[in-house]
């Protein structure tokens, strides 16, 4: 009896240890299990840190690059109206400069012709064709003055700043040099026909003063009025 309870305590014993040790075993791996879990979500923690400053030092390089970028093309876009102003105001100014030279040389012209009467015709077609002139060169001002403004209105309107720009490019001011162009050669063509016509006169009072048959200045080197020959001009020499 003695030896037979002996053996059941001992066995409830062994037991009672193993399960001990078994929830022991248990408990371990639960707080075990705690522990990589907290460990875990702190290792997810500094990773999502580490990308959020990750990123943020990236959009931060972006952003910077990106206005850097905007400055260097508005700096560039600056230079690059400013640079046309000063064409515009300087082919103003060249044309205010021609305007000037023009005017001394219509007082001059003027003065010729008010001087010499048998030249009516030729004087009345000299000031249509300065008159004609200077119709160009306003025309021609106004819209380099239209340009000019258009660009300074627009100055802060990206789109319609190079819009302008484009066009001022492709050609506008290279038509308004050719107008240029053309209206000096009329111009010197006007001074050449006057040239010719005082030639003309003075040629016409020497053949007077000789006592030749010399046809009315107007009508040197011209054909006459139609319907009469050129004999006919005997008329106008001195009679004998």
């Amino acid at each position: 009896m003695g030896a037979s309870q002996s053996s059941k305590a001992h066995q409830q014993t062994v037991k009672a240890t193993l399960k001990a040790i078994d929830q022991d075993y248990k408990d371990k791996v639960r707080e075990a299990e705690k522990k990589c879990n907290a460990m875990r979500k702190e290792a997810d923690k500094v990773a999502e840190r580490e990308r959020a400053e990750s990123k943020a030092r990236k959009d931060k390089a972006d952003k910077d690059a990106k206005d850097e970028y905007q400055l260097v093309k508005h700096a560039a876009a600056e230079v690059h109206i400013q640079l046309v102003m000063d064409i515009v105001k300087n082919v103003i100014l060249d044309i205010k400069s021609r305007q000037m030279d023009q005017s001394h040389g219509h007082s001059i012209l003027l003065n010729r012709s008010n001087s010499t009467s048998s030249a009516g015709s030729s004087s009345s077609t000299s000031k249509d064709t300065l008159s004609s002139l200077t119709k160009e060169d306003a025309e021609v001002k106004e819209w380099v003055e239209h340009a000019a403004e258009r660009l300074e209105v627009h100055m802060s309107k990206t789109q319609a700043r190079q819009r302008l720009l484009e066009e001022i490019a492709s050609g506008a001011l290279i038509r308004q040099h050719q107008a240029q162009q053309d209206a000096l050669r009329k111009t010197e063509e006007l001074e050449r026909q006057l040239h010719q016509l005082r030639l003309q006169q003075q040629q016409g009072f020497r053949g007077v003063a000789t006592g030749q048959d010399v046809p009315p200045p107007a009508y040197i080197n011209a054909v006459g009025p139609a319907g009469v020959d050129n004999s006919d001009y005997s008329v106008y020499t001195n009679k004998k």
